[in-house]
């Protein structure tokens, strides 16, 4: 399960949010965007989204680039902590765990999917890509 995120909504979402500044890393394969990372520095240090192309595809993925100038920028800020929260068993979690990131407690996650018939859903929980960014709360 995705969310679709056109540049439209990113702008919206981060660029021009009221209160909050957000910093978008951008990263691109053969002049296409193959990926993002979304940032917040204020109050907690965060990833608030990160997305990009497949795991297993030829081309790879821009997950540990990203994550790893998202990292540097960071720290010569002068950053000691960044948290990121994600789905446990999602592309973004193993992402994170292989630039070394480590979990932290649980916390819980509801989710309405409206179907049309009950039961109909063929998703599996470690396939939702859900980040913080995605709250609207």
């Amino acid at each position: 399960c995705r969310i679709f995120r056109s540049a439209d909504y990113l702008n919206w979402r981060y660029l021009y949010h009221p209160t909050l500044r957000f910093e978008i890393l951008a990263a691109r394969l053969n002049g296409e965007l193959a990926g993002y990372l979304v940032m917040s520095r204020e109050a907690e240090p965060r990833i608030v989204d990160l997305f990009g192309g497949k795991e297993d595809s030829h081309e790879g993925n821009p997950y540990g680039a990203l994550l790893g100038h998202a990292v540097e920028v960071l720290r010569n800020a002068g950053v000691e902590t960044v948290s990121a929260p994600v789905v446990p068993g999602s592309p973004q979690h193993r992402a994170l765990r292989k630039q070394g990131f480590k979990d932290r407690e649980p916390a819980n996650l509801m989710v309405f999917e409206a179907t049309a018939h009950p039961g109909a859903s063929n998703h599996h929980p470690f396939q939702w890509q859900f980040m913080d960014g995605d709250r609207d709360s």
